[in-house]
């Protein structure tokens, strides 16, 4: 299976939680715990690269501290940061494994939200 940094960056914005809290078949269940593991350590490479970038290209106080307004973090040159971030979201990222196969008569009900999260992954509904 393969997806692009991109994913992480979307994840981030995803109420995860509530998806994992479901009671989902045991199968099911481990395929995702399995799953999640995964991305949170392939996540950490990427939001570890764009935190280079943004401490890069940040405008820094005498102490040496990104200057931040407003929450965001002021760049000196947001195009070249914005370019360069969007190279490293387009990186392909491998995960091994196959993709699960989920029965929706027997899953919890899933919203749209946590199917898009998990559409990378699924191979086909089934009914077993």
């Amino acid at each position: 299976m393969k997806i692009t940094n991109h994913y992480f960056e979307t994840l981030a914005t995803k109420n995860i939680q509530e998806l994992l809290n479901k009671q989902f078949t045991a199968k099911t269940s481990f395929f995702l715990a399995r799953l999640f593991d995964k991305i949170d350590k392939e996540s950490k490479y990427y939001f570890a690269q764009k935190q280079k970038l943004v401490n890069q290209y940040a405008q820094k106080d005498e102490e040496g501290n990104p200057i931040q307004k407003d929450g965001m973090v002021v760049l000196d040159n947001p195009e070249k940061f914005t370019s360069e971030l969007e190279e490293v979201l387009k990186i392909n990222i491998n995960f091994e494994g196959e993709k699960i196969k989920i029965d929706f008569s027997k899953e919890p009900f899933l919203t749209i939200n946590e199917v898009m999260i998990l559409l990378p992954f699924i191979e086909e509904s089934c009914n077993e």
